[in-house]
């Protein structure tokens, strides 16, 4: 968030209408992001990119936690589909 505020002219301000509310969503969503690594640990696979641990193509598709979490209110499960 300090960096936010430093570089707050380069956004538009209108889904969250200042950084205030830009840091109340993210925390949020990584308390909810964290809950359910908790509740459902077996769903997650814990990964630093580049390097994954998986063959080449052994999924069809791969999603990342923070995308799902962090524009959950933006983007349903039809989205997803």
């Amino acid at each position: 968030m300090e960096i936010m505020e430093k570089a707050q002219n380069n956004y538009i301000w209108d889904y969250f209408k200042d950084i205030e509310g830009l840091r109340k969503h993210r925390l949020s969503t990584l308390k909810n992001g964290v809950n359910d690594m908790r509740e459902s640990s077996e769903r997650y696979v814990p990964v630093t990119l580049p390097s994954l641990p998986f063959k080449d193509g052994e999924f069809d598709i791969l999603l990342s936690a923070h995308f799902l979490f962090m524009y959950a209110d933006r983007l349903d499960y039809q989205f997803h589909i």
